[in-house]
């Protein structure tokens, strides 16, 4: 009985023990299982923890549900983990493996699962248990470090900054790839060694003191220090230091921003040019002071070649001066080189073989000698350097401002060396502060014009680097971001801007735009902004950024680069300014005037009421005045005219340049079209005064055409076509203005037609030549002829000249044309000749200014001369006074070429233009002919035979003679004959007629002279 009654009390607290090792279990943070091996070994046991974890009750996945655990694993992980378990349960150890499982809910998790296997005393598994817990959150976290060290790698890897990592001892732990190009290593050549191997001897000091206030700083430091390259040579670096704590401080108390110094992490940067600048400019600043003071030249000298010995490593400098004779150079300043060098150097020849100084100074151009040991200009004193050390030397002329060489500066160096892009700088610097000196001590006023010309030197820096909170504060910034922006540091730039969008950009709303733009795509490419500097002064950048979100797309911050792109800009807006104005004017350009046209178009297409006029302005006379005056006072015509457009005129209105003489003016939103009137009254009004040009008075007029905005038109085009048909009826009506009205058309069809015609009446032979016979007035003898070209149209007749010369002008046909008339009249002449008729008669040619200005006039007039067998001093070529100046006087040349042909030259229309009467006796004119305006006022009242006088005086005297064309009557014959005009021609005479009758004419003087003007009468 005892013993059942204590059966029964062990069974019941066997009970008790394992009731409270379940609740326990349940209890765990995670899930106790057991699993059978059936080849999936499938849970035949799960803890209450399973829910927690999976969603799923424990009943729900074991092998007496529906499902099975291994269901909600991964199945990618899976096989990983059946495999994990079969090798421990092989090997009889415990196992552990990492897999995701999807959740009930469909989230996924990663899970952590150990167990064991279960086996009996002989061996046989019996099963497996272990325990499963959620990692799901290190394994985020994991991920997230891995990023964040990938982020920081790359950057560390991509910086052109060195980045480094150092125990406390010093020694490198991790180089980045930059180190390659600061210090010439390879990353793994430095990590394991000790920088303080490579620390120039004279920083020793400062940083072992600096090494040994470590523990006590709280705040990034930065230091400055010489390391040698791997080169050999020394360069400058800028290192920002922030030392890494362990959690423990000295005491043994836990505090990491206390703990000591384990690892210090370093950003390096190659300050080699800056400092070079700063101790130049330093060492200028003291030479610059000495120059100014009362200091000798040779005390000058010493210090300026002592200063830069201090700045470059094994650099022994020398100044020499030229000699009273200008024949040999004397050492003046060499305050490292050995005293028996100098003395041995106390004359130096100035000869094309005479070292690196002498040569130097006989050519007067850097010479550069590399190695003394080997090169020819050394020959003469090779043995001398050599016998002290010195294997190279480099040596620049020093001249002055005017040319004049004083001397020479010279480099020396213990070893051969050639001069990289600094050494040039130097020798450069050097040589002008030298210059300087010496001039200094021949006038004060070239000292202070070398000190300001050389009183600084700028270091540029174009990119900056930024991160920024949606917020508008920065949150780190580098110093080339701080020099652009004008800023001392990074630290006053972040300190001072906290509200971009309002304290950076100009245009307020910038921000916004570009925030938006980062919420759309993410990044931002060249967005170009107007900012404002410390000082208030603006520039013009170009950033481009991304935007950092965090897991959930939420921006965190945004980070990019700028660039100042000021010049960039105003060279565009420079080019865009030349775009849309004409460079002689100022004015705005027909493309541009076009568009605004279109617009206001537009605007009048929208607002009925809305009103605009186009004054179309054309000026008179001024090829005359380019002409006889010259293209630069026609240049200051067309500017003078324009600045009184843009300036005097009492309307809103846009004033562009069409091109040559034309002009055009848009008023835009007038009130009445009768305004137009009033401004073409007003161009009126003033162009009646005169504009004072290079001291001349010059008068012009203008031509305008005015269309309004009531004929509804629709392209720009056809409103400056209308306005230019009415300038153009202006011009022919010779009014100062007209306003286009439908009927204009009919005109300008009828020019086009004209214009039509005359392109084909080359091809189809329709001009023909008529000769007018030119009378000596003694003999009352034909002397000669001048060919005058007529157009017999097919449909219209006979057209003068008057009608259709202006427009081949303008159409560019009278170049051609002209060659017709010479060639046709050179051919008649020489028929003439050939048959004995007209052997010593002159034929008189118009000739264009165009066909003058040709390069090859002479050559091909005289292959028409050649062609047509006349002589040559039996032609004279006739060239308006208008383009006398232009063509003949500025075509000293040509004219000689003509007159060592024999051929004659005459000024047409005398008179008339605007020849420049002071020139006139410079060029061999052989006639002068006298305009028919001044013929028809001989023997009246006025001034017209006191004008004749005036020109037959003035050829005589320049030994010229005249012919008057003109001649109508007989008093205009006697008063000519009376004031001793030797030759005339007109209708007195005769009228122009065909080479026909003109033949006659010459046959008829040959037999009786006295019958001619009967025959010309008829």
């Amino acid at each position: 009985m005892q013993e059942t009654i204590a059966s029964e009390q062990a069974k019941l607290k066997k009970g008790e023990s394992k009731s409270r090792l379940s609740i326990f279990i349940d209890l765990l943070p995670g899930i106790v299982f057991s699993c059978i091996n059936d080849g999936k070994w499938s849970m035949k046991y799960l803890s209450k923890g399973v829910f927690a974890l999976t969603g799923y009750r424990a009943e729900e996945l074991t092998n007496k549900g529906e499902m099975e655990y291994n269901d909600i694993i991964y199945a990618k992980d899976l096989s990983n983990v059946l495999e994990k378990i079969e090798t421990a349960i092989a090997a009889q150890e415990p196992y552990e493996v990492e897999y995701r499982i999807r959740t009930k809910s469909g989230e996924k998790k990663w899970f952590w699962e150990t167990g064991r296997g279960i086996f009996s005393p002989s061996g046989e598994l019996i099963d497996v248990e272990g325990f499963i817990t959620d990692i799901t959150k290190s394994k985020e976290a994991e991920q997230a470090l891995r990023e964040s060290e990938e982020r920081y790698r790359l950057l560390a890897e991509n910086a052109t900054d060195l980045i480094s990592r150092h125990r406390r001892d010093g020694v490198f732990t991790y180089v980045s790839p930059a180190c390659k190009t600061l210090l010439g290593y390879e990353p793994s050549e430095l990590i394991g060694r000790s920088p303080y191997e490579l620390f120039h001897p004279q920083d020793l000091e400062v940083i072992q003191q600096y090494n040994s206030t470590l523990e006590d700083l709280t705040t990034k430091q930065t230091i400055t220090y010489r390391i040698q390259h791997k080169n050999g040579k020394y360069i400058w670096l800028e290192t920002s230091i922030k030392r890494i704590n362990d959690r423990f401080t000295k005491a043994g108390s836990v505090d990491r921003q206390k703990g000591q110094v384990c690892e210090i992490v370093a950003v390096s940067r190659d300050i080699s040019d800056r400092k070079q600048a700063e101790d130049l400019l330093a060492s200028q600043k003291q030479v610059l002071e000495t120059i100014a003071s009362d200091a000798s030249l040779e005390d000058t000298l010493n210090i300026l070649v002592k200063s830069i010995e201090a700045n470059s490593d094994g650099l022994l400098g020398s100044i020499l001066v030229v000699d009273a004779q200008g024949k040999h150079l004397q050492i003046l300043a060499a305050p490292s080189l050995p005293q028996s060098y100098i003395q041995a150097l106390s004359q130096i020849e100035i000869s094309p073989h005479a070292g690196s100084c002498g040569t130097a100074a006989y050519y007067q151009k850097p010479v550069i000698v590399t190695d003394i040991a080997s090169d020819p200009l050394w020959e003469n004193y090779r043995s001398l350097a050599l016998s002290h050390g010195l294997r190279a030397c480099w040596s620049t002329p020093i001249s002055s401002s005017q040319g004049k060489i004083f001397g020479t500066f010279a480099i020396y160096y213990r070893q051969p060396r050639t001069p990289t892009p600094s050494d040039w700088q130097l020798l450069e610097d050097t040589t002008n502060l030298t210059r300087i000196a010496i001039e200094r001590k021949q006038a004060e006023t070239a000292l202070k014009e070398a000190e300001a010309k050389y009183r600084s030197i700028f270091e540029n820096i174009t990119q900056g680097i930024f991160q920024t909170l949606p917020d508008g504060r920065y949150l780190s910034a580098n110093p080339a971001l701080a020099n652009i922006y004008g800023y001392d540091s990074p630290a006053e730039l972040i300190q001072i801007l906290t509200n971009i969008g309002g304290q950076l950009y100009v245009d307020p709303h910038r921000r916004t735009y570009f925030a938006k733009l980062m919420e759309k795509y993410g990044r931002v490419s060249a967005f170009e902004s107007e900012v404002y500097r410390k000082d208030g002064s603006t520039i013009w950048i170009s950033e481009n950024a991304r935007a950092v979100k965090n897991k959930n797309g939420e921006i965190i911050y945004y980070e990019g680069t700028v660039e100042d792109i000021t010049a960039r800009r105003l060279a565009e807006e420079k080019l865009i300014h030349e775009a849309t104005h004409d460079s002689l004017t100022g004015l705005h350009n027909r493309d541009w005037f076009m568009k605004r046209l279109k617009y206001a178009i537009e605007l009048a297409h929208l607002n009925r009421n809305y009103l605009y006029a186009l004054l179309f302005i054309d000026l008179d006379r001024f090829k005359v005045v380019n002409d006889s005056l010259g293209h630069p006072v026609g240049d200051e015509l067309l500017k003078s005219f324009a600045a009184w457009l843009q300036t005097s005129l009492p309307i809103t209105k846009k004033v562009a340049r069409l091109g040559g003489d034309e002009f055009a003016i848009l008023l835009e939103g007038i009130e009445d079209f009768s305004q137009a009137i009033q401004i073409a009254q007003l161009i009126e009004e003033r162009l009646k005064q005169p504009f004072q040009l290079h001291n001349y008075e010059v008068f012009t007029g203008a031509s305008i055409g005015i269309s309004f905005s009531s004929f509804n038109y629709q392209q720009p085009e056809d409103l400056l076509r209308d306005a230019d048909v009415a300038m153009y009826q202006a011009k022919l009506r010779q009014l100062p203005y007209e306003v286009f009205n439908p009927a204009m058309q009919i005109g300008v069809m009828a020019r086009m037609q004209l214009e039509n015609d005359l392109r084909r009446a080359l091809e189809r032979e329709e001009f023909f030549l008529d000769y007018q016979p030119i009378i000596e007035l003694a003999t009352r003898q034909i002397i000669g002829f001048e060919a005058l070209v007529r157009w017999n149209h097919p449909i219209r007749g006979l057209i003068f000249p008057s009608e259709f010369i202006p427009v081949t002008e303008e159409m560019g046909l009278i170049d051609s044309l002209g060659w017709w008339v010479l060639q046709e009249a050179c051919q008649q002449l020489g028929e003439w000749q050939q048959s004995g008729e007209a052997d010593n008669l002159v034929m008189s040619v118009n000739l264009s200014g165009v066909q003058f200005k040709q390069i090859n006039f002479c050559e091909t007039l005289a292959q028409i001369c050649r062609h047509t067998k006349i002589k040559p001093h039996c032609l004279k070529l006739e060239i308006t006074e208008s383009c006398f100046l232009e063509t003949v006087a500025n075509s000293d040349s040509a004219v000689k070429q003509l007159k060592a042909k024999g051929i004659k030259l005459c000024i047409d229309d005398f008179g008339t233009g605007y020849s420049s009467l002071s020139r006139l006796h410079e060029f061999p004119i052989d006639t002068l002919k006298i305009d028919r305006s001044f013929l028809s006022r001989l023997g009246t009242a006025d001034s017209g035979t006191e004008i004749v006088r005036t020109i037959v005086m003035l050829a005589h005297n320049l030994g010229m003679d005249v012919v008057a064309e003109g001649v109508e009557t007989k008093l205009q014959l006697e008063k000519l004959q009376e004031l001793g005009c030797e030759s005339a021609q007109g209708y007195f005479f005769s009228k122009p007629v065909d080479s026909k009758v003109a033949g006659e004419l010459i046959r008829i003087m040959q037999k009786t002279p006295a019958k001619i003007f009967d025959l010309a009468e008829r």
